[in-house]
């Protein structure tokens, strides 16, 4: 199993998928992205939905 970290930067799993921040931010906004906020308002994603996320099938093109 690989060592991951707990939670990682909305910009870090942005890079992990090959998409922009604002994509990110906007996905985590629209709920399909599970977050968690720090107390200075910061959003983090856990390691698991990281998994979740990087195990998904690439969606077919049409």
């Amino acid at each position: 199993m690989q060592n991951m970290k707990a939670y990682f930067r909305l910009s870090e799993v942005a890079k992990m998928l090959g998409v922009s921040y604002v994509t990110m931010w906007r996905w985590c906004n629209d709920g399909k992205v599970a977050t968690v906020s720090l107390p200075s308002g910061q959003r983090r994603i856990l390691g698991a939905e990281v998994n979740r996320l990087l195990e998904q099938p690439e969606p077919q093109e049409a």
